[in-house]
């Protein structure tokens, strides 16, 4: 069985290994803190460590065990743990590859190179300003003039962080310690609270919750520093390495552990329902859902002349813009479905937060539900699933039931309400 090492502690890292467990490997995974060994997926194939470790201290690791490739999953910011990392798996001669977090292009923000860079900038301005940044860098921010008064800090609440804060001299209400992930009115709140003038982030990606501190920073009339990544990286998107993995050490996936689906047929008469995304997907799903009388709201930049045309007959309401977090806690039931997986990701994960049914049109791992090829005829409703491992072998089934449905129905007798059937179920 092939052994691959991840160095995850990002949202990237654990969406990886999740993908992973549906193949046939061990996975190790080696993550800095005890806190982020807990974020990862609980799963017999996975064997975590939870400790830092200097270039040599990689190697030694590295040297210790056969892996048949290492996976750098680290945070765009950490440079170091990279350069190690990949040093590291070129002293053993063991394949590295770069798992990489796509960069935001947003307007209207201030942008810097580095800490440095944000700090001379901050200098040359007076306000209070709202530093997103965590503890790491701490310490830098003590040269802007009068830190004290002037910085709002935001980081983890461990004991251990609150007392490096402290003895920086970041105290009482400066300090804010807090778990994300942070919703937009959340981020909106504390801006105001604190009357910020300006707040500090990095190019964190949309797992770091950048649209949400910035759409929260427009609305608050703040103004965005934003600091850049620190080197221009070469690797892949989470999808290109999946393909890569798969492809380059022929993985074979748990095709014969899958469970076969149950049918649930449930009513959804006036259900709130939200879809995510106006592409051709998200179509596909809502007229599948149309005819059972549901209530679908599409929150989307952009949307199919066809949805388009729904929206104006009213059939469905339509938001002209991304999805931003808290847009499902009123909603009986989600469909993610956008091309941006780590958009549907978010979705997934907040869902389950909130207990609420979502279907993820790309993973079906993440799913609680999933659409089978519906043929209807008047009251008779057929679902046809291959339970996610063949799509195309469903479809075919259900075109063929289609062409005969009438037949079929026809064949099956008339209705009788007092029937009698021994063999029915409630």
């Amino acid at each position: 069985m092939k052994r691959i090492l991840i160095f995850a502690g990002t949202t990237e890292g654990r969406q990886l290994i999740e993908q992973l467990c549906q193949y046939h490997i061990h996975i190790h995974a080696c993550v800095a803190t005890e806190y982020g060994k807990e974020a990862l997926p609980q799963n017999e194939q996975v064997t975590v460590y939870a400790q830092r470790m200097d270039r040599a201290q990689m190697e030694a690791f590295l040297s210790a065990h056969a892996f048949d490739c290492v996976v750098d999953a680290t945070h765009p910011y950490a440079a170091q743990a990279t350069q190690n990392i990949h040093a590291a798996c070129a002293g053993q001669a063991v394949p590295y590859l770069r798992l990489l977090r796509e960069s935001s292009q947003h307007s209207n923000c201030v942008f810097v190179a580095n800490t440095q860079e944000c700090i001379a900038y901050l200098n040359r301005t007076s306000g209070a300003v709202l530093l997103t940044t965590g503890s790491k860098e701490l310490a830098a921010y003590t040269a802007v003039e009068h830190f004290r008064e002037r910085l709002y800090a935001r980081v983890l609440p461990m004991a251990s962080v609150v007392e490096q804060c402290a003895a920086l001299g970041f105290q009482g209400k400066h300090l804010i310690c807090m778990q994300g992930p942070f919703t937009t009115e959340l981020n909106l709140a504390l801006l105001k609270q604190i009357d910020a003038k300006y707040m500090v982030t990095k190019d964190s990606g949309s797992n770091g919750g950048l649209s949400e501190k910035l759409t929260a920073a427009k609305k608050a009339n703040v103004t965005p520093v934003v600091i850049g990544r620190p080197t221009v990286e070469t690797g892949y998107s989470l999808a290109q390495l999946m393909q890569k993995l798969t492809q380059n050490f022929t993985l074979e996936k748990k095709e014969k552990d899958v469970v076969p689906y149950f049918p649930f047929f449930c009513n959804i008469k006036n259900k709130r329902i939200l879809v995510v995304g106006g592409g051709a997907i998200a179509q596909r799903r809502i007229q599948a859902l149309l005819p059972f009388g549901c209530q679908i709201t599409v929150i989307a930049p952009q949307c199919t002349n066809l949805l388009k045309q729904y929206a104006a007959q009213k059939h469905i309401a339509v938001y002209s813009r991304t999805y931003q977090t808290g847009d499902c806690a009123s909603f009986s039931i989600v469909l993610a479905a956008t091309c941006n997986h780590a958009v549907n990701e978010k979705i997934a994960m907040e869902c389950k937060t909130h207990r609420i049914p979502v279907n993820v049109c790309h993973r079906k791992e993440l799913c609680d539900f999933y659409f089978p090829a519906v043929i209807r005829h008047n009251n008779v409703v057929i679902g046809v699933t291959a339970s996610g491992v063949c799509h195309k072998q469903a479809s075919g089934i259900a075109k063929h039931i289609d062409r005969i449905k009438e037949q079929l129905i026809s064949e099956g007798g008339t209705c009788h309400a007092k029937t009698h059937n021994p063999h029915r179920q409630p």
